[in-house]
């Protein structure tokens, strides 16, 4: 009986793993079979916007003159004030 439910569940499992794989590649396989061929036309395709690798967000760093925050008491003092 656990055998019969393994295999329906994996059976399912498989199903809908190629249903989506299918879905998913089956309306682009011309596009695939050329790029693989090496005559892809996307590859002939000037890009939309070029690749902007020099715009960054600024970094926020703490200023040399501010001042830092107090530190910690030790240890020590918090014992002999309990």
């Amino acid at each position: 009986m656990m055998m019969m439910l393994a295999i329906a569940v994996f059976g399912a499992t498989l199903g809908v793993a190629s249903y989506a794989i299918a879905g998913t590649v089956g309306p682009n396989v011309d596009k695939i079979r050329l790029a693989l061929a090496g005559r892809s036309p996307l590859a002939m395709m000037p890009a939309v916007m070029p690749v902007r690798g020099t715009h960054r967000l600024p970094v926020r760093r703490r200023a040399a003159s501010a001042p830092l925050r107090p530190a910690a008491p030790r240890i020590a003092q918090l014992r002999a004030a309990a």
